[in-house]
């Protein structure tokens, strides 16, 4: 029987996983070039490097194959997106990364603490403009930009500077966005964008 329920694309670092979190504590604790630590309120632009005086070394810590041993699920996140897998199809579209080994630890962090989430609905990809849905919710405001699903955004200092998507600051609002929009629809069953109105603009 056909999947009929309304598709809905989630990222996960920094929606599902806080790799913030362990990714900044790793590198102020081990860094041999930095001496100021790196906070979330210090990145205001998607390109961490630029806050950082090691550069681009700093994303070397994402390939390191132990990282998702200690990431935590963001707080609401497993619990919300269980209860609404009953009315959308979670569809987890990540990005590529260098290390096979990360790569590998990452999907199996996301089918351990998401049983919610098909194995088959875990997407890999270095476009997700490529990939199909309803409705998106992502940190990066470059995966969001000419996106056709409803965008929505979670709230981070690196992607205030983007206003065209729904701005959600936690899982209980997400869940809220997707709610609201989802009972608008439109005649033909499918559903439709909130307008600028709708959204609060």
């Amino acid at each position: 029987m056909p999947d009929t329920r309304p598709i809905f694309l989630v990222d996960c670092d920094g929606i599902l996983a806080d790799l913030p979190e362990i990714w900044y504590r790793r590198h102020n604790k081990t860094c041999p070039v930095c001496v100021k630590p790196l906070t979330i309120d210090m990145v205001t632009d998607w390109n961490t490097h630029q806050f950082v005086d090691c550069g681009k070394m700093v994303y070397e810590y994402l390939n390191d194959p132990t990282i998702w041993r200690d990431v935590r699920p963001i707080k609401g996140s497993k619990r919300t997106l269980a209860r609404m897998s009953a009315y959308v199809r979670p569809i987890v579209v990540t990005t590529v990364t260098s290390g096979r080994l990360a790569r590998f630890n990452r999907i199996a962090w996301i089918r351990r603490h998401f049983p919610c989430v098909n194995p088959y609905d875990i997407v890999i990809t270095a476009n997700k403009r490529c990939v199909r849905g309803d409705i998106i919710l992502d940190d990066a405001a470059h995966n969001l930009v000419d996106h056709t699903a409803e965008r929505l955004v979670l709230d981070y200092p690196w992607n205030r500077n983007f206003s065209d998507a729904l701005r959600v600051f936690n899982w209980d609002d997400v869940e809220a966005r997707v709610r609201e929009y989802l009972e608008l629809g439109v005649p033909d069953g499918r559903p439709r964008h909130l307008r600028p109105s709708e959204r609060g603009d």
